[in-house]
């Protein structure tokens, strides 16, 4: 992440990479489960204090259960496209189309459908 490596010669960064993305092999399995594992890194590895906290969607998601479990875990939090308030009435239908969306994503049609929009020239080859 460039943001990273540009703030890496002024300042320590710890980069976590979210289980099911980077190349992780681990599955994603929670929001929750993920702020767990963060959470214990802190502790382990600083002393259970960060001077700041950032996260973007799914990972600003992770930032905002992991301050809702101990606020004072850092300084600062800089979060980007995330909810910070409960959707109660979302969750009741999103959660039974989650199944859904994994099917429709491995038919490749959405990709598809998203890559005609594009220019030609910064298109995906099909």
């Amino acid at each position: 992440m460039l943001q990273a490596e540009l703030l890496q010669d002024r300042y320590h960064v710890t980069l976590p990479i979210l289980d099911g993305h980077g190349g992780e092999t681990t599955i994603y399995s929670s929001t929750e489960q993920s702020a767990n594992g963060l959470l214990a890194y802190i502790d382990e590895h600083h002393n259970g204090m960060l001077f700041a906290l950032c996260g973007v969607s799914l990972g600003g998601q992770i930032v905002v259960e992991l301050l809702s479990r101990r606020e004072h875990v850092d300084d600062f939090a800089i979060i980007d496209g995330s909810c910070w308030i409960p959707q109660p009435t979302m969750l009741r239908y999103a959660r039974p189309l989650h199944p859904l969306k994994w099917a429709i994503e491995r038919t490749g049609v959405l990709g598809r459908l998203s890559n005609r929009s594009i220019a030609p020239e910064h298109r995906m080859p099909e």
